[in-house]
């Protein structure tokens, strides 16, 4: 499976700031982009020498391997694609078992994430965070690439800029605009207390 993904280095990945919804599979430091976390099984990542390898980002937990709840098969754009695997080297996580790829703890995968904010009256923003990937296991937020982790498991990191958004700055310019009024009105009562009494003083 081919993708044509934007590929650059793990320290420029990390330089990137106010990009949203934008994500990176990282292997010895050379990162490739992908559009979409949730339906991504393989990816082509370059070596230092630029030779490309195709890797099966599909990876599974050792439970999920025995209980044979790992997929062998994924479907891409209608297509059936297997995802078993006969060696190490075909998993992105390096490690395979029982011909699945499995979360591999000694290397783990690593996958970069914008960290998406938008605090009031600060407006929004963004920036990269490099961790462990959707699906693998934690227990702390600053293990996973999404900085979000419930249940021993890191989290897809979907937040990003919403058509709701306009709304949130619309309402930020009113309190702004209504801050403004007050403070006005506030010197306005200030400057005419103090000329009423100055006028009575003479």
């Amino acid at each position: 499976v081919c993708n044509n993904n934007k590929i650059i280095s793990k320290e420029d990945v990390l330089k990137i700031k106010d990009e949203y919804y934008i994500r990176f599979y990282c292997k010895d430091e050379i990162c490739a982009s992908v559009e979409n976390d949730h339906d991504n099984y393989f990816i082509e990542i370059p070596d230092i020498n630029g030779n490309l390898t195709n890797y099966i980002v599909y990876t599974c937990n050792y439970n999920d391997i025995e209980l044979d709840q790992c997929n062998s098969i994924k479907m891409i754009n209608g297509e059936n694609y297997s995802v078993e695997c006969k060696s190490d080297l075909e998993c992105l996580s390096n490690k395979y078992y029982k011909n699945r790829c499995m979360y591999n703890e000694e290397t783990p995968i690593v996958h970069c994430d914008d960290i998406y904010s938008n605090k009031l009256f600060l407006g929004k923003s963004s920036y990269m965070y490099c961790g462990k990937p959707p699906g693998d296991t934690c227990k702390k937020d600053n293990e996973c690439s999404s900085k979000n982790c419930k249940k021993n498991e890191c989290q897809f990191q979907d937040n990003g800029p919403s058509d709701s958004d306009g709304a949130a700055m619309y309402t930020e310019a009113l309190i702004i605009i209504g801050i403004l009024i007050v403070i006005v009105i506030i010197l306005i009562i200030i400057c005419f207390c103090y000329f009423y009494k100055t006028k009575h003083k003479n």
